[in-house]
């Protein structure tokens, strides 16, 4: 299946307008194109848990579609923390959870990778497809809400995370690496309700930091306390090998 410059088709889930969930069948040579799919089961079978679920999934999509909405399109910048530890990268397909406008996905494409962008945001990903597509990289660019969106298994070499923490989620980060995989991620801790005190401290690491959600990992780097505020937690790490069998 063809991939370059954001080439090449799959079945993903997004989230459709204020008429509720379907599955949508992106094709990426479109420009992020939509065709209707099978409609899926949906999470409740009480109407009204169903109608407010819909309408916070569509308050969270519109919320990231302001942020996006109207900005020029330019070449993003990759984040100083995957830039300064470059030397941990190596090859094969590649996981950027929450991506934005792509610039930590650009960079990873630039460095060989077959990368799978992921974000909740139409506007964000249409600009990362147009970058990708004009500097002929692998990218695929998956508009999805990351609640509801099951990562395949044991599929990526490296898995980045910027900024996106949920609790909720670890496992499937976890399962979405192959043994030996590398698993990069920044993100805010506890302490940044010191700076943004309206913060939702569920979506803030612990002060023990990334390294204890993933306690089986082998860690190479790991700070629990980055930034002038301290309000940075960073890992990197590589998920086990698969055990020998026994004899």
């Amino acid at each position: 299946m063809p991939e370059s410059g954001c080439l090449g088709t799959s079945w993903i889930p997004a989230f459709a307008g204020v008429t509720g969930l379907v599955f949508r069948h992106v094709t990426e040579t479109s420009g992020l194109s939509r065709k209707p799919a099978p409609v899926p089961q949906p999470p409740f079978r009480n109407l009204c848990l169903w109608t407010l679920w819909i309408q916070l999934v569509e308050e969270d999509r519109e919320k990231w579609n302001r942020r996006y909405a109207g900005k020029a399109i330019e070449l993003p910048e990759p984040d100083p923390f995957l830039v300064a530890h470059q030397e941990y990268l190596g090859s094969g397909r590649a996981l950027d959870l929450a991506c934005g406008t792509g610039g930590n996905a650009i960079f990873l494409a630039e460095h060989g990778y077959r990368v799978d962008a992921v974000d909740i945001s139409w506007h964000a990903l249409s600009q990362l497809h147009a970058i990708a597509r004009a500097r002929a990289l692998r990218v695929r660019c998956i508009l999805v809400d990351l609640d509801y969106f099951p990562v395949p298994a044991a599929r990526y070499d490296l898995v980045v995370a910027f900024y996106f923490y949920d609790p909720r989620l670890l496992t499937s980060v976890r399962e979405a690496l192959k043994p030996g995989a590398i698993l990069i991620y920044c993100t805010f801790n506890i302490r940044h309700t010191r700076i943004n005190p309206r913060f939702n401290p569920a979506y803030l690491v612990q002060p023990e930091g990334l390294g204890a959600q993933f306690p089986d990992f082998e860690i190479l780097f790991h700070e629990t306390a980055a930034g002038d505020g301290e309000h940075i937690s960073q890992l990197i790490a590589r998920k086990p090998h698969a055990a020998s069998p026994q004899p």
